[in-house]
């Protein structure tokens, strides 16, 4: 019985390591180049769009609007809140539906310049 438990556990973090494809080649074929690649790798980079990022990282556990703008074509700031491992923490900041910041302890998160 506890062999078969600890199969269980093994099988369960396996399928949590893998990364799942949220997106085909066809939605994204009129990206540039560049993009294209960081959603492959699973990466994100500055003056993606939030469509761009949710391909590349899936879906927020949070999302927020951290700052309401009183101007016609300010544009709002939004953070979207990635947890992995109960661990590491991404935040991603959008203004005018670009990232323009990223917020992370996560090693595997890398700023990418576009």
């Amino acid at each position: 019985m506890k062999k078969i438990f600890l199969i269980t556990i093994f099988f369960a973090f396996l399928l949590s390591c893998t990364q799942s494809v949220r997106y085909t080649e066809k939605e994204i074929a009129d990206f540039p180049p560049e993009i294209k690649e960081l959603i492959r790798n699973g990466k994100v980079g500055f003056g993606m769009t939030p469509e761009q990022v949710r391909y590349a990282m899936g879906s927020p556990s949070d999302i927020r609007v951290l700052e309401v703008s009183l101007e016609k074509n300010g544009g709002d700031k939004v953070q979207w809140t990635y947890k992995r491992y109960g661990v590491y923490t991404t935040r991603l900041i959008f203004k005018k539906d670009k990232l323009i910041e990223i917020i992370s302890n996560d090693p595997d998160v890398k700023k990418h310049d576009r």
